[in-house]
């Protein structure tokens, strides 16, 4: 499965709760689903506008820097060039 399909499956799971490829799952916290989520989100490249996620920033962990969605790197390169 890629991992593309695994976050699908993990979100319709914690839709559902009761079903993962059809076998009967035991329910555990739903904030284990969600981290376990993140930690598989996060093997997808950043949303940063500028480096289109070369630089390796952490997916979920984007910055808001005049208005553009940037990587921790591109957002603190930003600021050191407004100084």
């Amino acid at each position: 499965m890629n991992p593309l399909e695994a976050i699908k499956k993990l979100e319709e799971a914690k839709k559902n709760v009761t079903s993962f490829d059809g076998k009967q799952i035991i329910v555990a916290p739903l904030e284990a689903v969600d981290g376990l989520l993140f930690a598989v989100k996060m093997l997808f490249p950043d949303h940063c506008e500028v480096c289109k996620g070369e630089k390796g920033g952490v997916r979920g962990n984007e910055n808001y820097v005049d208005g553009k969605v940037m990587c921790d790197y591109c957002s603190l390169a930003q600021l050191k060039n407004q100084e």
